[in-house]
Parts: structure tokens; sequence; C-alpha cells
């Protein structure tokens, strides 16, 4: 089952490379649209008329989000996400493209939101890396790779902190250095995680067994990313019949 996610993004599998309360490190992942509100009219974006705020030079909050056919999960929480933004001044239209039209404006930044599939890693060090590190940075139209800071983010504080992550095999540096990422992931939010990604998938054990699962943690039955070969793999190693 998904949890929602905190201030770090990182699941509870990156457990041992978060603080023991990641609340301390920031709280805006909490639901609370009234602070919102509060601190979105404290900092000058006021509301129009019809209640849609304004940028400074005066145009309207006016998004698209970017949904996609065939995703029912993700069809099915957009309109959720329309009335929770709409309630702290976005005007939200939610369009939805086929799974190529779609990946293109994702890869070449040519969107204005979505949700995505979040990343998996061994270590925060890529998910960070992808998040908010100028070596994954393109400029918009030109074309990025699945997840690789796709939101087109730099915050330039984290690339010493991931030189000097790759640069050790001291755990407790790399320890170190994540907290550091965590905490500057939490104050410039390059990205919004809303809550951790489950592996979705169905199988029959009427007549094969050996399949992934709570009690067979091998892997996921169905891999993606960049473990996906050696996923698939575990998992053919492990088929036998029931």
């Amino acid at each position: 089952a998904s949890q929602p996610s905190d201030v770090t993004g990182l699941s509870g599998a990156y457990i041992k490379w978060k603080p023991a309360d990641p609340s301390t490190l920031g709280t805006w992942t909490e639901y609370d649209p009234a602070k919102a509100n509060q601190m979105l009219d404290d900092a000058g974006y006021t509301k129009g008329a019809d209640g849609v705020r304004l940028n400074k030079d005066g145009t309207p909050w006016d998004v698209e989000l970017l949904m996609i056919n065939g995703f029912s999960d993700w069809l099915a929480v957009a309109p959720t996400l329309k009335t929770e933004l709409e309630a702290i001044g976005f005007n939200i239209t939610i369009n939805n493209y086929d799974v190529p039209v779609a990946f293109g404006m994702w890869f070449n930044g040519t969107f204005q939101m979505s949700l995505f599939f979040g990343s998996d890693a061994n270590t925060p060090y890529t998910y960070y890396r992808n998040m908010m590190s100028s070596a994954t940075y393109k400029p918009v139209g030109e074309a990025t790779g699945m997840g690789q800071n796709m939101w087109r983010v730099v915050v330039p504080e984290a690339d010493p902190i991931l030189a000097d992550f790759a640069a050790t095999g001291d755990e407790a540096q790399q320890k170190a250095d994540a907290l550091k990422l965590e905490q500057l992931f939490a104050d410039n939010a390059p990205v919004i995680p809303m809550w951790h990604a489950p592996s979705f998938y169905c199988y029959s054990d009427a007549k094969v067994g050996g399949w992934a699962n709570a009690d067979n943690p091998i892997g996921r039955v169905m891999p993606a990313g960049g473990t996906q070969i050696a996923e698939v793999l575990l998992q053919m190693v492990a088929w036998k019949p029931k």
C-alpha cells in the first residue's frame, strides 16, 4: 500500500538515509489549504475577482494539468487535484494525451503541470541528481531522459554535495551528504512529492508459482526503470510449476 510523502520525497525504503522525524526538515507536504492561501496572500499573489491568483505581471494562474490516456489511476485522481489546487487560487484545465505525445512533452519540457512515476535508485544520490542537479538539466525543447530533471530545476548547492557523495565509499559520509540533500530538497521543492508509488500488478498462481510478493520479495512482478532486466531474470528463475 502507498503512504503519503514527506518533504524528503524519499519512500520508506530509504529509511536508513532519513532523519527519524522528517518533519524537522519542513512540513509543507501536509495538507493545509488555509495556511497555503495565507502564504500566497503574504507573498503578494493576489486573487482576481474570479478567485484565480495573479502573477506579479498580472497574468492569471491558468495551468494545464497533463494527464495520460489509459493511466486509469491518474485519471481518477485528476479531479481531486483540480479541486484542491483551485481551492488555493489556480485555474486548472485537465487535458488527456496519448502516451507518445505525453512522454514527448515530458522529455522536452513542454508542459506546465503533470504527475510522474517517481524515481527508483539504490541510494538517494540518483534520486536527487535527477531532481535538482545541473548535470541532468536540459533547456526546454532539448530532450532529456526518463525522469531526468524533466521539470528543469537546478539547485546549485546540490552539485558539490552530489559530487562528494559519489566520490566516497564511506557510508557515514554518504548519510551526511544525503541529509544535506534532503534539506535542500525540502527548502527548494523542485517537485511536489505526493505519495510513494506502489507497484501495481496481478498474476495467476493456478499453474505457476514463485511469483514475487510480500512473502517472496525478490523484485517487482512489473519491474520498470534501470533494474528491470535483473528483476525480470530473477522472476523467470523463480517460476516453477504450482
